[in-house]
């Protein structure tokens, strides 16, 4: 089930705040049109913050040479610095280009929890791991 409408300015401070006390790390997508698209100052000041955390960045592979940017999937620490970058965004609606990365995730052991795609209006919880859905016993009707 879809969270991401349930994941308003009310809901997004509690929400992340049990993500990273259960994630191992998290990700978000950083987009780059190859066309003259202007990003917000808050885009590469958010990226600037995060840089110090950052674990890893791999390119995305566009397979049908059809996009119109380049895309690299950033990984991030989970720790309290992090969080509080991650809280200010406000809610799961702000990330969206071109004032914010898009496509937050969170994972643990590897494997992905949390899914998101801001600009389908998506945000996904997906997983087995008995600490998480404990962790979100509220959300339990969204569990995919």
């Amino acid at each position: 089930m879809n969270i991401y409408h349930y994941l308003s300015k009310k809901q997004w401070a509690p929400f992340i705040k049990k993500a990273f006390r259960v994630s191992d790390y998290f990700t978000i997508e950083r987009f780059e049109y190859k066309e003259d698209h202007r990003k917000s100052v808050t885009y590469d000041y958010f990226f600037a913050q995060l840089e110090p955390h950052l674990i890893a960045k791999k390119e995305k592979i566009d397979i049908n040479n059809l996009s119109i940017f380049d895309t690299e999937i950033y990984c991030y620490q989970c720790n309290f610095f992090t969080q509080e970058i991650v809280l200010d965004v406000g809610n799961i609606k702000n990330f969206d280009y071109p004032k914010y990365p898009e496509n937050l995730c969170f994972y643990k052991k590897d494997k992905i929890w949390f899914k998101s795609n801001t600009h389908e209006n998506c945000a996904h919880i997906q997983t087995d791991d008995q600490e998480i859905l404990n962790t979100f016993k509220e959300y339990e009707r969204f569990f995919s």
